[in-house]
């Protein structure tokens, strides 16, 4: 790349390379360390919008005390809870970038990232996600690092979600129309699955170039609904029968063990 801006002559003012969304609910632990991390991008040319979900915490006040520092971020803010999927969609009816990248409120980036994906994308690739490494709870220590395929398509993607929502980015000026559905688990593996079908040579960048907080509470919970979800997405989404459902969830956990452990 020449430069570091994007000119869009059509508008008053230019256009930002990139809208970073990140919805925020009782995020106070751990969200100045998200923002920090994409303040702190080598690639500077985006918006951060944050979407303040309702939080009874101190989330708000911290994502105020940022925005007074820096004008890139657009701060949003729930009157009450509306949950992951409606939060990023309010994100999205805001985006002002022609590449929209979305960071969970406790996860974090490297510096590099936002440089690295402008890269991918100005070689016409519209869908650009990466390795990363899972990071425990209450602490920084990496607990492993999780290979994500070098490119993706529908036909897999049918069966199992590997692109994680934290490291993601896609060309909105394709599709701007394009929103989560509203739904507990897996709305991230539904918008992908639709939004693969209208965009260019998806890759995945084969450094880590995000960091996955896990939370181990919940884990086995978590999990079982996980499960319940995909049975879900092939009987109703899918609209596939009890015995293809069975092989989907065959394929379906055969892809976990490979993200886990091969």
């Amino acid at each position: 790349m020449k430069k570091n801006t994007y000119d869009d002559t059509t508008s008053l003012f230019p256009k930002k390379f990139f809208t970073v969304i990140m919805p925020c609910y009782n995020g106070q632990k751990f969200i100045a360390q998200s923002i920090k991390s994409v303040l702190g991008q080598t690639f500077s040319d985006f918006e951060l919008i944050i979407i303040n979900d309702g939080s009874t915490d101190d989330s708000l006040k911290t994502i105020e005390n940022f925005a007074k520092q820096d004008k890139r971020i657009q701060v949003i803010s729930n009157k009450k809870n509306r949950g992951l999927s409606a939060s990023r969609n309010r994100g999205l009816d805001n985006v002002k970038g022609r590449f929209v990248a979305f960071l969970d409120c406790d996860d974090w980036w490297p510096k590099e990232k936002l440089s690295t994906y402008a890269h991918a994308h100005e070689r016409g690739h519209d869908i650009v996600f990466s390795n990363y490494d899972v990071i425990t709870h209450a602490s920084n220590l990496k607990i492993m690092s999780i290979k994500v395929p070098k490119s993706a398509s529908y036909d897999d993607l049918k069966y199992s979600n590997y692109i994680p929502i934290s490291s993601a980015a896609y060309n909105f000026e394709k599709i701007p129309h394009k929103r989560f559905k509203v739904m507990e688990l897996s709305e991230d593996w539904l918008f992908w699955l639709e939004v693969i079908k209208h965009l260019n040579h998806p890759i995945g960048i084969q450094t880590s170039l995000m960091c996955y907080r896990r939370h181990d509470d919940n884990m086995s919970a978590n999990k079982l609904k996980m499960i319940k979800k995909a049975w879900y997405i092939f009987r109703t989404e899918h609209h596939w029968g009890v015995m293809r459902s069975s092989f989907g969830m065959f394929r379906y956990a055969i892809s976990k063990l490979r993200k886990y452990y091969l």
